[in-house]
């Protein structure tokens, strides 16, 4: 009898103290991580545009549910739209209006604009600030988790983010550097008073990618650190993307190479395969290891290892966006016909095709978006149907979870064998 109770009072000890352990490790956890993480915050993923997530993609097409009620996705001219996904798995679509859904697809709230999306960012509480087509600061609209309208930040463009809660894009004349209450903390004017591109390297550093020129900055003084000579000036700038080691990988118009630069601003390789006309409109998706794989809009996907040396390439037609998954996975649509574009899975490993999805005849496959748990967001327009626009929702297989609760009781039952041995 003695010894079943003092079994009993010392598990219950070694539980609590377990408990105790557990609440203090995510109170600190909650100290530290101040800002909502979204699982897919921007066109590219991330404000390092790696267009990269961690997580396990689908390995077959298998689709959760698809909705067709008539939203308007994907406006040809439009590059640069895509749907971002919050940290609670709302995912916002890119639209005529402004729409929030579900992660089961029903309607979270919608908001009106006057204007087509061009460009959308989860901000730091899983609000969504959206671009028009235009740059200026007047051309934006910035929403609150709920669909309540917040006051515009004074910076235009595709917006980034910085781990220390400041906004990061530019106007038609500045770069800029904006805290959480929208004050201006810094100014960069911009080349010709054009707009550029911003990307945020893992230790902060801001990256400005102009007409000729890529600028690293400090994300709290808008010191410029050093400067990259990108060459001939061009209309159009590639979004500067920064690998988790701080690789900057962008191209140069002169020497019609793509370029890896370390974070000193030295030049780590460069690569004369991928270059084309079309390389302001790709995509760099770089992973953890450093490979990086160019989804060009003019030529195909080329996979570079991490001396920047060609692995393997293959002639596609990109529509849009591109999205790379942990377990080595590319996904991106393809097509040639204005009306028709597939979904394609390609293996990092061999750059050949683990499965094809068509959705029908006339329907134009989009931009791509990596969810909760993996699942793989793609928007569409049915021309059968005046364009109408599509998002399906294709699920990942699953994955092990470990849950709080479990890791509880499996604790406290080893505590409770050990005691009784």
């Amino acid at each position: 009898m003695y010894k079943s109770v003092c079994a009993c009072f010392v598990s219950i000890r070694h539980t609590a103290l377990l408990f105790a352990v557990l609440v203090a490790v995510l109170f600190v956890m909650s100290d530290e991580e101040t800002f909502a993480e979204a699982i897919w915050q921007s066109r590219e993923g991330n404000s390092q545009n790696t267009s990269y997530s961690s997580l396990a993609g689908p390995t077959s097409p298998v689709v959760r549910w698809v909705r067709t009620d008539g939203i308007m996705v994907g406006v040809e001219h439009n590059y640069f739209s895509s749907p971002v996904v919050a940290s609670d798995g709302t995912v916002y679509i890119p639209d005529y209006d402004m729409l929030a859904i579900n992660p089961d697809s029903t309607t979270k709230w919608r908001y009106t604009v006057s204007g087509i999306l061009i460009a959308l960012t989860v901000d730091f509480e899983d609000g969504v600030i959206g671009q028009f087509s235009g740059t200026s600061p007047a051309r934006q609209r910035h929403l609150d988790a709920n669909g309540v309208i917040l006051p515009n930040l004074p910076v235009g463009g595709p917006v980034a983010i910085g781990s220390n809660g400041l906004f990061f894009g530019a106007s038609s004349d500045y770069f800029r550097g904006v805290d959480a209450d929208g004050n201006i903390i810094w100014s960069i004017p911009t080349e010709s008073g054009n707009s550029g591109s911003v990307g945020v390297g893992p230790d902060g550093t801001v990256y400005l990618a102009d007409r000729s020129s890529l600028h690293a900055v400090d994300p709290d003084t808008g010191s410029i650190l050093w400067t990259y000579d990108r060459g001939t000036y061009h209309e159009h700038r590639p979004k500067p993307t920064i690998g988790s080691d701080g690789t900057i990988f962008t191209n140069n118009h002169s020497t019609f190479q793509a370029v890896a630069l370390s974070p000193d601003g030295s030049v780590k390789w460069t690569n004369d395969d991928v270059y084309s006309s079309q390389l302001w409109r790709s995509n760099v998706l770089v992973d953890e290891s450093g490979e990086s794989y160019w989804v060009n809009h003019e030529g195909g996907i080329y996979a570079l290892d991490a001396d920047g040396n060609t692995m393997w390439s293959r002639s596609m037609n990109p529509r849009r966006n591109a999205a790379l998954t942990g377990n080595g996975i590319i996904y991106v649509t393809d097509g040639t016909d204005a009306a028709h574009a597939v979904l394609r899975a390609i293996s990092t490993s061999t750059g050949e095709d683990l499965w094809v999805f068509d959705a029908g005849a006339n329907i134009q496959l989009l931009d791509v978006a990596i969810g909760g748990d993996g699942l793989l967001y793609v928007t569409g327009r049915d021309w059968d149907n005046d364009g109408d626009g599509l998002i399906y929702a294709i699920v990942p297989e699953p994955a092990s979870v470990v849950v709080l609760t479990l890791l509880l009781a499996t604790q406290c039952s080893r505590v409770h064998r050990r005691i009784n041995c």
